[in-house]
């Protein structure tokens, strides 16, 4: 039997316990009612159902003794229901209990870590939060590591995570949306926004996309979310943006974009974003004034477009137009090259290949094991490859510019399209040269041009042209102080669907 023909049964199961609730006949059988019919949709282990220690009818509590703080449970429910003096009002005995008469609501408080207390005479069940949470506390981020500026980042757990946004961001405009994800997972998420500078039209585009939530059975991480948001993937370039620091997403929000959380996820989720904003980190953080931040950020674009353009430039001069370069450094090169038993291009090709499989290996191997996997592949093979003549020196020096400037880059996907997008401009540039990879170029710019985040331009505000935002949000990054209107890059401009990339 499969998971569908599962939950077939059990909506099945449902509906026949709804409707014998409704002809039961006298209403102090209600509360067994409920009890039998867990017992019958949650045949586990650790469903506990337990009398009340109260005299008279039939009062019981239930719940996942695995999800409960067993404290809690003492001191909020147990000791609340003995003390309780008028039992005859049963909403006095606990406060900030939720009631309902839904079954598939109850499910879901249950496997969220609630009690249930079962009353005789009482259609609905009363639900109280006593969840025991589990989970590591705040620290400071892994992957996005920072020089000056706070040290918190985001948890798995949805309330801290939503807790250090609003710490940041007081705005009593910033509205939280709850959504569940996955039909059996049933995650909890939520999806923020600022009412009022976030556009009408964005929010209510998210809010028809998230019924695709519940069409899967089980969601991971928000990474997931934005695979069953936005299937439509057809480039290695993110349309998202992907952080675990609490300010990124509050300047994000600040913005008017939208921010997706996801219960379990240490990472938030950022839409709209653009190409621009994905090589951005916080640089007016490191320096004030004008200067620093953008050496850093130009920094930055120079490292990723050597990243990408440094193999095919050497690939198309070395084997199409050497004559571009200069003689003396032509002789140079080519001295180095003696021995090596097949073409530029290929020579080429098999280099950044290896590159990337020690960078992988690296990245995924324990983190002992990775400093020294990185110090073997980078001087050891890269010795040892010129030493046999499979490769040059100067391909070492190009191999270098390509591992360190995708270093520079501010987003882990980002940095992965990169290192993609290398191959074909190598191989147009190592067979057709200076105008192969001028072509290459091209294609790629056009790609991303076609590119949307929520309906905003990938590569804006480059295109369509936003001078304000192009000067002084990315080329030239201004104080706080002197920054005159904030940016209209996250305008939508067409109601087009995305073609996320």
């Amino acid at each position: 039997m499969g998971w569908d023909d599962v939950l077939i049964a059990v909506t099945a199961l449902q509906r026949k316990v709804e409707v014998d609730l409704r002809e039961l006949g006298p209403p102090q059988d209600r509360g067994e009612a409920w009890e039998k019919w867990l017992h019958q949709v949650l045949p586990s282990a650790d469903l506990c159902v337990e009398r009340a220690p109260l005299p008279g009818d039939y009062v019981a509590i239930a719940y996942l003794d695995t999800l409960v703080d067993k404290r809690r449970l003492a001191e909020d429910v147990f000791a609340i229901l003995v003390g309780a003096g008028d039992r005859e009002d049963p909403r006095g005995m606990v406060a900030g209990a939720l009631w309902s008469s839904d079954p598939q609501a109850v499910l879901r408080h249950l496997g969220d870590g609630c009690v249930a207390l079962l009353m005789a005479g009482r259609e609905k069940v009363a639900l109280i939060p006593v969840a025991q949470l589990e989970g590591r506390s705040v620290s400071a981020s892994s992957t996005e590591p920072v020089l000056i500026g706070p040290k918190e980042a985001f948890t798995e757990s949805l309330t801290t995570a939503v807790n250090l946004v609003r710490q940041r961001l007081r705005d009593p405009r910033l509205r939280f949306i709850s959504f569940r994800a996955g039909r059996l997972s049933q995650v909890p998420g939520a999806f923020l926004y600022v009412e009022g500078i976030c556009p009408d039209a964005t929010v209510y585009r998210i809010e028809r996309l998230l019924p695709r939530l519940q069409t899967v059975d089980y969601v991971r991480n928000t990474s997931d979310v934005r695979d069953i948001l936005f299937p439509e993937k057809s480039s290695a370039f993110p349309t998202d943006k992907r952080t675990e620091r609490p300010e990124m997403a509050a300047m994000a929000l600040s913005q008017g974009r939208l921010v997706i959380l996801l219960h379990g996820s240490p990472f938030a989720l950022i839409f709209p974003t653009t190409l621009n904003e994905l090589t951005h980190g916080l640089e007016t953080m490191v320096g004030s004034g004008l200067l620093v931040p953008t050496f850093i950020r130009w920094m930055r674009y120079i490292g990723l477009l050597g990243s990408l353009l440094a193999p095919g430039f050497y690939a198309a001069f070395m084997s199409v137009s050497p004559q571009v370069l200069l003689p003396d450094l032509l002789v140079n090169v080519a001295a180095t090259r003696q021995g090596v038993p097949y073409p530029v291009l290929y020579e080429t090709l098999i280099m950044i290949l290896i590159l990337d499989v020690v960078t992988e290996a690296a990245l995924l191997a324990p983190a002992p094991l990775g400093q020294t996997l990185t110090i073997v592949g980078t001087l050891v093979i890269g010795q040892a490859a010129v030493q046999a003549k499979l490769a040059s020196n100067f391909m070492i020096i190009i191999l270098a510019i390509t591992s360190i400037g995708v270093l520079l880059s501010a987003d882990i996907p980002l940095a992965y399209a990169v290192r993609l997008a290398k191959y074909p401009l190598t191989a147009l540039g190592g067979v057709f040269g200076i105008t192969g990879l001028s072509v290459g170029l091209i294609l790629l710019s056009v790609r991303l041009a076609s590119l949307r985040s929520l309906d905003v331009p990938y590569l804006a505000p480059l295109g369509p042209t936003r001078l304000y935002d192009l000067l002084h949000y990315a080329f030239f990054p201004l104080p706080k102080g002197r920054l005159k209107k904030p940016p209209q890059t996250w305008r939508p401009e067409t109601t087009r669907g995305q073609h996320a990339g």
